[in-house]
């Protein structure tokens, strides 16, 4: 997870390594990301939502979903592998 643009050049180590870089902000201050849309694919975040924390909230929901994309695609592999 990130707080703005200036992490960007760690997300595309994260997605050279097969992980998901998410974005956050604060209340409504988008602007730290501004321009991210723009920038190298495998720079990009698969998602932006405000820093909130409570069990319903988007980024809790978004990192769940982003575990369990990378352990589903681990998974994957591994059956491919025969193991």
């Amino acid at each position: 997870m990130g707080d703005g643009a200036s992490d960007m050049p760690v997300f595309g180590l994260l997605h050279d390594h097969g992980g998901m870089a998410i974005g956050i902000y604060k209340g409504d201050n988008v602007d730290g990301w501004r321009g991210y849309s723009d920038t190298n694919v495998g720079r990009r975040i698969a998602n932006l939502a405000s820093a909130g924390y409570a069990e319903d909230s988007e980024l809790l929901q978004s990192i769940i979903l982003a575990v369990e994309s990378i352990s589903k695609r681990l998974a994957l592999l591994k059956l491919s592998q025969g193991q």
